[in-house]
């Protein structure tokens, strides 16, 4: 028999943060180690005086183990660029062909991409064997060049990445994470190009462990931004700065082919009945957050150009691209204030300073009301009126503004913002 009996309280407080996009987890054999990785930059003009790049990369590795390994090669491309020229060698010596294996590459969450995966590898029967490849990536639009990385998915004894520039270019290079074990660099200048070498040694195999930071964040890494040329002794800007870069953005949404009146009915239906301001933009944002599927579309200039809203109303869903801008439309029919704002979510540590199409991977819609900024993101589909997502908080955006801009950033909550409290 039971004589006594307390009451008592337990209180669970849960932090519940909203995850963020995961990234591809390739393993690779640690019995393999990489003896030398060269990546060499070179830029040329065509004959419509349009730039493009070529990056030239040898990797020389070498097997740790007494049984047979494979040594693997991953090499990722889409419309903008080629993969050409791939060759082997074993021991550094005896050529053999490569035959690669292209395929789309699928991504979680992602419905369509143009991103496409080259893959290679080689057999390494005993301990010492070597093998190297070498092969060509052209990128033909230089707007979409892209990071260079020294480390790798095996440990890397030594690191070099070589840009020559020539005399009609200028390049901004934006070191990132070269705060601890900085790579030495050298400069060689010359009347036609100057030649920047950076090299590291002993580097540690790409993090594998779960919920690490993003490679961006920790590795350290080079972002090669073309902010000027000279064709013929005039100078062409490129990507100077966040204005130029903000140019490019606004020229893709500015004839998309929006028509609103598509549209009307329906906002006039879901604001009709509603008093105040907060109401009625409640009532679209939640709207678009039920009934349009998410459906990530990255392919070419669409990854960052929007559908217009008449189409992805009919098809009830879009990209991030696609959701902002319904949401925008039907904001502005209904009397709003309402801009389309690019960003970069919290895996990516670069601000606007940089002006390069890596900063950006987002789009979400910005309602101006009573010169209070309120950021939508209808992708977020259990996320109210005010509660940003854990992977924009704290996030630089960029705001249309006609011809300029703005740059905002989104609040940051503490970590009781997000807790819940069971009492039982």
């Amino acid at each position: 028999m039971i004589t006594n009996i307390k009451l008592f309280t337990i209180s669970f407080i849960l932090f519940l943060p909203i995850l963020l996009f995961s990234k591809p987890n390739i393993k690779e054999d640690p019995k393999i180690k990489i003896i030398k990785t060269k990546q060499e930059l070179n830029f040329f003009l065509d004959r419509k005086g349009q730039v493009y790049a070529e990056l030239e990369v040898s990797q020389f590795a070498e097997s740790l183990s007494a049984l047979p390994v494979n040594f693997r090669r991953y090499v990722y491309f889409n419309n903008n660029t080629e993969i050409k020229n791939i060759r082997g060698k074993l021991d550094g010596q005896k050529s053999f062909k490569v035959q690669p294996i292209i395929s789309d590459q699928e991504s979680d969450g992602i419905f369509h991409s143009d991103l496409k995966l080259c893959y290679f590898d080689k057999t390494l029967k005993r301990k010492g064997d070597r093998v190297g490849f070498t092969y060509k990536k052209v990128i033909r639009d230089i707007k979409y060049l892209n990071t260079l990385y020294f480390n790798d998915v095996y440990p890397v004894e030594q690191s070099n990445i070589i840009i020559n520039v020539p005399d009609w270019l200028n390049l901004d290079l934006r070191e990132i994470n070269f705060n601890e074990g900085s790579p030495e660099k050298s400069m060689i200048p010359n009347k036609k190009k100057n030649v920047f070498n950076f090299k590291m040694s002993d580097l540690k195999s790409i993090s594998e462990f779960r919920n690490t930071p993003s490679r961006s964040k920790i590795d350290p890494h080079m972002i090669p931004i073309v902010s000027s040329i000279k064709v013929k002794g005039k100078e062409i800007s490129m990507f100077q700065d966040v204005n130029d870069l903000y140019g490019w953005y606004a020229q893709l949404v500015d004839n998309i082919g929006n028509d609103n009146n598509t549209l009307t009915s329906l906002v006039k239906e879901l604001t009709e009945e509603k008093n105040t301001d907060i109401e009625k933009i409640k009532s679209i944002f939640y709207w678009v957050q039920d009934n349009i599927r998410y459906i990530a579309f990255e392919n070419g200039i669409m990854g960052f150009q929007p559908e217009n809203c008449q189409t992805v109303l009919g098809n009830k869903y879009g990209d991030c691209k696609g959701m902002a801008n319904l949401t925008k439309e039907m904001l502005i029919l209904a009397g709003y204030d309402a801009r389309l704002t690019w960003l970069g979510t919290r895996d990516l540590p670069y601000t606007y300073e940089i002006p390069a199409l890596v900063v950006d991977n987002h789009m979400i819609c910005t309602v101006i009301l009573d010169s209070e900024k309120i950021f939508l993101d209808p992708t977020e589909k259990y996320s109210d009126l005010y509660n940003y997502a854990l992977r924009i908080q704290g996030k630089e955006v960029l705001i249309e503004n006609g011809d300029e801009y703005i740059i905002e950033k989104i609040p940051e909550f503490p970590m009781n913002h997000s807790q819940e409290i069971i009492n039982i």
